[in-house]
């Protein structure tokens, strides 16, 4: 894995690396990347759904969203991408295949981009 930090002196951006086949040990090391310096950014990974569960799976306590709990996930619901286990929402203001927004219609549903920064309980990873 090669990356470098971006000039604003903290985004890590990483050149070379292939999720796909990604181990535990880079995994880590990722994380470590994410607890020091915030924001990592890994571009041109093009995964399936069952990819990037694989991938999510591979960090501590990651979050997935429960379609059956109508109160805590109505807003998530119609989001979740199909066979993703809950684990990935499709963050778009653009219709699906059955009318569906995706998640991120307007600013104000963007908040879930910071995990809710206002909960104390929020998770230290958020996948987009």
């Amino acid at each position: 894995m090669k990356y470098h930090i971006h000039e604003n002196g903290w985004t890590v951006i990483v050149d070379e690396i292939d999720l796909k086949t990604i181990t535990q040990e880079d995994i880590n090391y990722l994380a470590k990347l994410i607890a020091k310096n915030t924001c990592v950014v890994i571009r041109d990974q093009f995964l399936t759904s069952e990819e990037e569960v694989r991938v999510i799976k591979m960090f501590k306590d990651p979050y997935s969203f429960d379609p059956d709990n109508r109160e805590a996930e109505a807003g998530y619901r119609n989001c979740i991408v199909p066979d993703s286990e809950g684990y990935v929402i499709r963050v778009t203001g653009d219709v699906d295949e059955h009318g569906n927004p995706g998640f991120a219609g307007d600013d104000d549903e963007l908040k879930w981009h910071c995990n809710d920064a206002t909960r104390h309980e929020r998770r230290s990873i958020v996948w987009l």
